[in-house]
């Protein structure tokens, strides 16, 4: 199931649930967007890339390879811009 968030640039999706987030792409992007979790910045201010963008990554144990997403509890995704709107698509795992 993928998620759909619109909202005004300057606004914050809240992600926030059980498991985790594969991936995502702004159909309309925001000027500048960043991760934070319970408020506290993961990333830096980003301009949006063109197309899906997965956030899975290699997790190792006992010499066996499985892949997870990015942790979303308390997880959101501040926007920032001015007088416009965007279009958010979120994969959970």
């Amino acid at each position: 199931m993928i998620l759909t968030f619109k909202g005004q640039y300057g606004s914050t999706i809240d992600l926030h649930r059980e498991g985790e987030i594969q991936g995502y792409e702004f159909l309309e992007p925001p000027v500048e967007f960043r991760f934070v979790r319970n408020g506290v910045p993961l990333s830096d201010w980003a301009t949006p890339v063109c197309g899906y963008v997965s956030l899975l990554h290699p997790e190792v144990n006992d010499s066996i390879v499985t892949t997870r997403g990015i942790d979303a509890m308390h997880l959101a995704i501040e926007t920032r811009g001015q007088a416009g709107t965007f279009t958010l698509l979120v994969w959970p795992g």
